[in-house]
C-alpha cells in the first residue's frame, strides 16, 4: 500500500505491464424511470387525484394546487421563472397563456392576495 499525508507531494516510478483478462458474461435488465427519462425537460409536480380532493381550497382554483410546490409564488409563476415560460395542465388541459393577455393573479385578489370570506 501507499499511505500520502494531505499537502505532501510524491513522485512514484512504476512501469504499467499490458495483461487480458476474460470477464464474466454480464447481463443488465432495467425499467424505465417516471421521474428521471429523456421525456423530461425541467422539474415537475404531479399531485395525487386523492390529494387534490382533499386539499382545501375557498375559490376552487388551480392556483390553489400550485402552492403545495415550494417553487410556486401562488401565481403560476415557479423557481421565480416568468409565469409565461411555465405549462400547466389539468387532467391533460391545458391552462398556459402562451399570448400574455392574461394577468395570472386572481380575479377576487386586489394584488395583495386577501380575500373575504
Amino acid at each position: 500500500g501507499l499511505d500520502v499525508v494531505l499537502g505532501q507531494s510524491s513522485r512514484l516510478s512504476f512501469v504499467l505491464t499490458e495483461t487480458a483478462i476474460e470477464l464474466e458474461t454480464l447481463t443488465v435488465t432495467a425499467d424505465q424511470d417516471q421521474v428521471l427519462n429523456s421525456d423530461r425537460t425541467g422539474a415537475a409536480t404531479t399531485i395525487p387525484r386523492a390529494e387534490v380532493v382533499a386539499l382545501p381550497t375557498v375559490s376552487r382554483s388551480t392556483r390553489d394546487l400550485t402552492r403545495i410546490d415550494p417553487r410556486s409564488d401562488g401565481n403560476f409563476s415557479f423557481g421565480g421563472r416568468n409565469w409565461l415560460y411555465n405549462s400547466i395542465t389539468l387532467d391533460g388541459s391545458y391552462f398556459n397563456n402562451s399570448f400574455g393577455l392574461d394577468d395570472p393573479r386572481a380575479r377576487w385578489s386586489d394584488g395583495d392576495g386577501a380575500r373575504s370570506v
